[in-house]
Parts: C-alpha cells; sequence; structure tokens
C-alpha cells in the first residue's frame, strides 16, 4: 500500500495494514459515510470540491477545536473530536450503525 501522504511532509505508513480481516460490508458503510462527509462539503453539487469548497470542509473541522485558552491550539482532544462528530452527524441525519464515530 505504501505510504499515504496526510499533509505537506507528513506521511502515514500503511505497509503495515491489513483490510484481510474488514468485511465488504464494514468497507462499503464506511465508503457511505465518507461519501455522505463528501456530499457535505460539495456545496455545488458538481461531484469535485473546488478551493472554496475545501477551504469551508476545513474550517468546519477546524471548528471542532473549541480550546480558548490558547493552550494546544490546532489540537482536536477527544470531547471536542466526540462533540463535533455528534454535530456532523446530526447534520448529516446520520445515526445508529451509520453514524461516524
Amino acid at each position: 500500500m505504501g505510504n499515504f501522504e496526510i499533509s505537506k511532509g507528513k506521511k502515514f505508513d500503511l505497509t503495515n495494514v491489513s483490510d484481510t480481516e474488514i468485511s465488504i460490508n464494514e468497507i462499503a458503510k464506511n465508503k457511505k459515510k465518507l461519501i455522505d462527509i463528501f456530499n457535505k462539503f460539495d456545496l455545488d453539487k458538481n461531484g469535485k470540491l473546488n478551493t472554496i469548497e475545501l477551504a469551508k470542509a476545513m474550517d468546519y473541522f477546524s471548528s471542532f477545536d473549541t480550546d480558548t485558552s490558547g493552550e494546544g491550539l490546532g489540537i482536536i482532544s477527544n470531547e471536542e473530536m466526540t462533540n463535533g462528530l455528534f454535530r456532523l452527524n446530526t447534520e448529516l441525519k446520520l445515526d445508529g450503525k451509520n453514524a461516524i464515530t
């Protein structure tokens, strides 16, 4: 699988990741969740994210960081991620097994 670039200069090593224990249903479910997220930010519904839509997506996810103390700025805590995903699930009308976790 090689390396997957997660941000400029940072890579996640996928060489030891195996999908042999993931069912095809699990893969399909996760793909649908990703498509739901993509569609939320594809504002003109053309199947592509332009720079404005991508910037809005980045702004949305950066809004998960609610720390106003100035400490850890840019770092999302587990609690902030949970709250942010709850908000995203609510907006996408996803719940139960369909919820993004």
